[in-house]
């Protein structure tokens, strides 16, 4: 997106220039109005899920639950990764567009994920840290394998795939377990 001109917008959604500018101040407004919805109903949509079927699951063990959300996560950065990187753009530039993550991410996904994290910790099965902490360290490994994504020194075969959720899973359960 950054390297797209806002003339090669317009030509591509087939408008003139002045259209674009008459109906957005500059690109980033532009990219905003696209992603604020797309954000909104897929990400949401995909948030509500998540929770749904990973998060709202009973685990009998730490390792099942981190197993099911690594693969989980791990797939929808795959899916999901060029509009991710746009995203991740979008967060260090635009404060409104952070504030919107953080509110979606914060009260619904982290609130989801604290009786399970809770369970595991009363059950002796995982290290009693605030959950913050805890949660730094399950999300952790998802930063790495999008960063590996971003420079393309992603494994993209089956194989690599597996190894990644493999590796990302014990590093997690060996970091928590006590």
């Amino acid at each position: 997106f950054e390297a797209t001109s806002t003339s090669q917008i317009a030509k591509k959604a087939n408008v003139s220039l002045g259209s674009v500018y008459h109906t957005f101040r500059n690109k980033d407004e532009l990219l905003m109005a696209v992603m604020t919805p797309m954000f909104k109903n897929v990400f949401q949509s995909s948030a509500d899920q998540f929770i749904d079927q990973t998060l709202g699951r009973k685990y009998d063990n730490f390792s099942e639950f981190i197993y099911s959300l690594v693969e989980d996560r791990i797939n929808f950065i795959d899916e999901n990764f060029k509009i991710i990187k746009i995203m991740a753009g979008e967060l260090l530039t635009d404060q409104h567009f952070t504030q919107q993550i953080i509110d979606i991410f914060s009260k619904q996904l982290f609130q989801s994920a604290m009786p399970t994290i809770d369970q595991f910790k009363k059950s002796g099965e995982i290290v009693d840290w605030p959950n913050k902490d805890i949660l730094q360290v399950i999300f952790g490994p998802f930063a790495v394998h999008f960063g590996k994504l971003v420079l393309g020194i992603a494994d993209l075969s089956e194989s690599g795939k597996k190894k990644e959720i493999e590796l990302a899973s014990q590093s997690i359960i060996k970091a928590l377990s006590k």
